[in-house]
């Protein structure tokens, strides 16, 4: 479909920012199938699943992505976030407490 990663991510945003949120998620799906690396996709997929407020769904991404990126304090920032948001206090100061120590 796309010849990078980025270009796939970069027409993903693109559909989310045009509205089309559940568009942007199946091809970012379909991206993680193909480059399962691309840290960027989960992030994203977990963005995008907490604005549809499919929590489940949210946590298992931003979990994937502190796992592609384990040295992004951002990863776990948000994670603590999201946590929190819907009440998982323990998953909230494990994350934080990580997103501190990098």
């Amino acid at each position: 479909m796309y010849t990078t990663p980025e270009l796939w991510y970069d027409a993903c945003v693109n559909k989310q920012k045009a509205g089309q949120i559940d568009e942007a998620i199946v091809m970012l799906c379909e991206l993680i199938e193909q480059f399962p690396d691309y840290a960027l996709a989960y992030a994203a997929l977990g963005a995008y699943y907490t604005k549809k407020e499919l929590y489940d769904d949210a946590m298992e991404f931003c979990k994937k992505y502190c796992e592609k990126a384990p040295n992004d304090p951002f990863g776990y920032s948000v994670l603590s976030s999201l946590s929190i948001r819907i009440g998982r206090r323990q998953d909230a100061e494990e994350a934080l407490m990580r997103s501190q120590t990098l």
